[in-house]
């Protein structure tokens, strides 16, 4: 491939329509799209209409033609030593320039917003923080208020429950005493066993209130804590990244990590060529 070749050719390479063809009508046509942009600084909703309608012709581009791109470029770059040169040390570094000044530009556009958004998030941060500080208290309060109700209800259950099996042992005392004064020793005795093995039946008592607030009602979920982390099983616990790419970092292939591969990843260098003053129509 020559150095003739031009978005034209990609495009006709390529043939996916979208953002090849909007390009290949006018190369300078992104850098025109990021400078007005730039000089913009308007939300997406107020965009100029032509500026919106060539957004809309760049997203057009949907999975499949992104696909069918990346499957062709490495066609692009097989094909003999001066291709990949061409390709290598001339199409990537201008590519990644305009990649880099889009990037630039859009953290240019975005910042004014960012500021802004972290003035907003000043001016209503003490006051959201002390509001939410009162939501807490009377959560909490409520809380608090729920489980002293629920211990006394449940400490009056057991005192009935107590008092429910004095009195089924009394009575069981008093039919054995009765049978013992008819000579009915072994009745007597089989009435005290039963009491002693079978408990009062269980006394009815009232559940929990039943809420009568209109706004608020009560939610049950299941939570947990980790008491010691030791103890939790592998299969609940996830490989630390960081960890891992420190140690590789620091010893290469002779980190010993079991379950982990270590190999030597090739990946290209390239130093980015900004755009130059005259493919920027702004500059013209």
């Amino acid at each position: 491939m020559e150095n003739g070749h031009d978005l034209v050719a990609l495009r006709a390479q390529c043939d996916t329509g979208g953002i090849i063809e909007v390009v290949a009508q006018d190369p300078m046509l992104v850098g025109d799209l990021i400078d007005r942009l730039g000089e913009a600084l308007l939300p997406v909703t107020a965009l100029p209409d032509d500026i919106r309608d060539l957004l809309e012709k760049v997203n057009e581009v949907d999975a499949k033609s992104r696909t069918e791109i990346a499957d062709n470029v490495p066609k692009l770059l097989l094909k003999g030593d001066e291709d990949r040169a061409y390709w290598v040390d001339d199409v990537l570094p201008r590519v990644m320039g305009w990649q880099k000044y889009a990037d630039e530009t859009r953290a240019r556009l975005k910042r004014p917003f960012l500021d802004g958004g972290a003035q907003v998030d000043n001016l209503f941060r003490n006051a959201i923080a002390l509001l939410a500080t009162i939501v807490r208290r009377i959560k909490d309060a409520d809380n608090s208020y729920r489980r002293e109700l629920e211990a006394a209800r449940l400490k009056a259950a057991a005192e009935a429950q107590r008092a429910q099996q004095a009195r089924h042992v009394d009575n069981a005392i008093n039919q054995a005493a009765k049978l013992e004064e008819q000579g009915e020793h072994g009745k007597a005795a089989e009435v005290l066993q039963r009491a002693s093995d079978a408990p009062a039946p269980p006394v009815t008592t009232a559940g929990p209130p039943v809420s009568k607030l209109k706004n608020s009602s009560v939610t049950k979920r299941w939570k947990y804590e980790i008491t010691d982390p030791q103890l939790v099983p592998r299969e609940y616990c996830a490989p630390s990244d960081k960890l891992i790419k420190a140690q590789v970092d620091t010893f290469g292939d002779k980190a010993d990590i079991p379950g982990v591969r270590v190999f030597l990843d090739e990946d290209l260098a390239t130093r980015a060529i900004r755009p130059a003053a005259k493919e920027l129509r702004h500059a013209e």
